[in-house]
């Protein structure tokens, strides 16, 4: 009898010990999760004017949906049809003013030779990536990297 009770004893104990290994485990999985998380999805991306001409302005936004408060680096290019980077931009960006809905817009001004001497007009990409090293606590260790939406847009030489 008493070695009934003693082992039962046991085998609560492992069962016991099974269980807060399973809720430790299922607690950091779901803290991973949160922490490694996006803290913005993108909604669209749109380029203006359409075409744009070498040499002019190309007004670039972005909208997106904020989830939570991070800054991070911004690092930005447009490709030309060629598929070399025409314009890079990187810069640190503190990251959101608030949360929900926004759209942010950036100028960039294409080179004047963005296309092959032979073109008319082409397709150019504008694409980038943001870094976050201040977005919780695995990200100062591991960046949390999110790739823009690429974009294509038509160039067409200038008049």
């Amino acid at each position: 009898m008493i070695q009934a009770v003693a082992a039962r004893h046991v085998v609560v104990g492992h069962l016991r010990a099974a269980i807060g290994a399973a809720l430790l485990v299922l607690a950091g999985s779901i803290f991973f999760h949160r922490d490694r998380s996006p803290p913005f999805e993108y909604v669209s991306t749109d380029i203006m004017p359409q075409p744009v001409q070498e040499g002019g302005e190309a007004h670039v936004t972005r909208h997106v949906i904020w989830h939570r408060h991070c800054d991070g680096e911004i690092y930005r290019e447009i490709v030309k049809p060629s598929g070399q980077i025409a314009l890079y931009d990187r810069a640190y960006r503190p990251f959101p003013s608030h949360l929900g809905s926004q759209s942010a817009t950036s100028t960039f001004e294409l080179p004047t030779l963005i296309l092959s001497p032979n073109a008319e007009r082409g397709k150019a990409v504008y694409r980038g990536r943001v870094r976050f090293r201040e977005c919780g606590l695995t990200s100062r260790f591991w960046p949390i990297e999110i790739e823009f939406q690429e974009v294509e847009f038509e160039v067409v030489r200038r008049q």
